[in-house]
């Protein structure tokens, strides 16, 4: 079955979701003893989740990364994050 990033935005857009994606799993785990730390914000999950605290919008003015305004993850964390994001998708 084909990715549905791939469906819905293109090959190289889908490509690059993907890649962002894994590389926040990454960074989760570099700080995986400050998510183990955290309440989980949803029932099934152990601890709190790097994904619960960003999103991403695609529009026709290209795809950007956000925070929750609630979010209150160290900023080394944040940082990072959007240093990934930069360099899959401005390059």
């Amino acid at each position: 079955m084909e990715d549905l990033n791939t469906v819905f935005y293109g090959p190289e857009a889908g490509n690059k979701i993907e890649i962002f994606k894994k590389g926040m799993e990454l960074i989760e785990k570099k700080y995986s003893e400050c998510f183990k730390n955290r309440k989980p914000k949803y029932h099934v999950d152990n601890n709190d989740r790097l994904h619960n605290h960003y999103g991403i919008i695609v529009n026709s003015s290209g795809i950007s990364l956000y925070f929750n305004n609630n979010s209150d993850l160290d900023i080394k964390i944040v940082d990072e994050s959007r240093e990934l994001f930069k360099k899959i998708f401005n390059s």
